[in-house]
């Protein structure tokens, strides 16, 4: 491929609707069920509604069983809000959130008398709340950030059947034959308060349907990774509620995706996160954009030290920092290809480290503040390497995960989730 860059302007021109989302249109397919799942919802606040002088409560709440006592005795006013910070974990989805609210009405002594009992329907994660009233003793509303992961990945495929061999030679010890290496997952957390829904493993017509009926429910897009296994090309993303438009263009050409990203950020639109798969030859692009204002630009098909350097440059003289990177073979050679935007922090771009190399890179780096925001990892002859972008001054470093199975994953995901860190990129790869 041909090295292409597109500066755009730095103040957006006014562009008409064009928001013709690729998920308008044509007839819904069904998701399939998800082979297995997990999840949690947190209860993170008790927002006094209204009482009359100061209410003294207690909350108890449940998801599909007996419900748990989560908080007893605190006081507060109308318009306070009382910390919870407890978890109660989730094993399917939907799932329904039901809690009771209390209110200490004792004169002499503590008596409870149920204020009432609400309940709220979860069908994956994101941020929800739950109001309970009544008349005469007041009303609360529980506030809830709620975490799911959601598999739809095949078993591993089976190791190819190896054809029948005569048996070895005296002295000699048979061939040991090579089974099916598990697929390893990778992974970035970062603190964020809000929930999110992690969705795994599907192909493009599920995975788009399940996109438009998450957006249904309020949640967006945030982050897509697309990878190919056993034969097949998977899609999966990371959704949260956020308030700004986000569109998907998905499976275009160089051209088609070039045109459309023209479009698209003539107005407010800014890509926030590239994926180029397919043929080497003739390779696919995938672009996610959200409403920002800034000054952007983006370059694709250029070599490691090409894309070091422009890195450098455009941090220099246009103030406008890597958010995204993408990784990809084509013709037989290593590109790379990013997102550039002005945002807020200092980035910088690690590129081509081994494990221990880059182990030891996040450990300093961790040490001074910086935060990751995007990890890839592939082979360059032969071995496999990690790249990433980090930044500084966006608060305090997260967790990066470098390859697990996908079980092992499945628990990085519930420790770090219930430290209030959440998913921000995510890999795929087999050894």
């Amino acid at each position: 491929m041909r090295t292409q860059a597109v500066l755009a302007l730095i103040r957006p021109r006014v562009l008409g609707a064009i928001l013709l989302s690729l998920l308008a249109g044509g007839a819904l397919l069904g998701t399939p069920t998800p082979a297995w799942a997990e999840g949690r919802v947190t209860f993170t606040q008790l927002s006094v509604e209204q009482c009359k002088g100061t209410c003294t409560l207690k909350l108890s709440c449940g998801v599909a069983g007996k419900p748990v006592e989560l908080m007893s005795g605190k006081q507060g006013r109308t318009k306070d809000l009382l910390a919870i910070g407890k978890a109660i974990e989730i094993q399917q989805f939907p799932a329904e959130v039901k809690c009771t609210a209390y209110k200490d009405t004792g004169w002499i002594g503590t008596t409870w008398e149920e204020i009432g009992t609400g309940s709220v329907s979860v069908p994956s994660g994101g941020d929800y709340r739950l109001d309970i009233d009544k008349a005469d003793l007041g009303s609360v509303r529980v506030l809830m950030a709620v975490d799911s992961l959601e598999s739809f990945l095949p078993a591993a495929p089976a190791a190819a059947a190896a054809p029948a061999t005569p048996a070895p030679a005296k002295g000699k010890k048979a061939a040991t034959a090579k089974t099916a290496t598990p697929l390893q997952v990778a992974g970035v957390f970062n603190p964020d308060k809000q929930g999110h829904a992690v969705v795994i493993g599907l192909e493009w017509p599920a995975f788009k349907d399940r996109m438009d009926k998450m957006a249904t429910q309020g949640l967006k897009l945030v982050d897509i990774e697309v990878f190919e296994d056993g034969g097949k090309r998977y899609w999966s993303g990371i959704f949260k509620n956020v308030p700004d438009r986000v569109v998907l263009r998905a499976n275009q050409t160089w051209d088609e995706f070039l045109a459309q990203w023209k479009q698209l950020t003539g107005g407010r639109a800014r890509l926030v996160d590239l994926e180029i798969y397919g043929d080497s030859a003739k390779p696919t692009f995938a672009g996610l954009y959200r409403d920002y204002s800034e000054g952007h630009t983006i370059w694709v098909g250029q070599e490691r030290k090409d894309m070091l350097s422009k890195v450098k440059e455009l941090q220099d003289y246009k103030g406008l920092q890597l958010v995204d990177a993408e990784i990809y073979h084509a013709n037989g050679k290593l590109f790379y290809a990013g997102a550039f935007r002005q945002t807020t922090g200092k980035y910088a771009l690690w590129t081509a480290l081994d494990r221990a190399a880059f182990e030891n890179q996040w450990k300093q780096g961790a040490a001074k503040g910086q935060q990751m925001v995007d990890l890839e990892t592939y082979t360059d002859g032969g071995k496999r390497v990690y790249d990433a972008i980090v930044r500084t001054g966006m608060g305090g470093p997260g967790d990066v995960l470098l390859g697990a199975d996908v079980p092992g994953f499945t628990k990085r995901w519930l420790d770090d989730t219930s430290k209030g860190l959440r998913l921000v990129s995510l890999e795929f790869f087999r050894e």
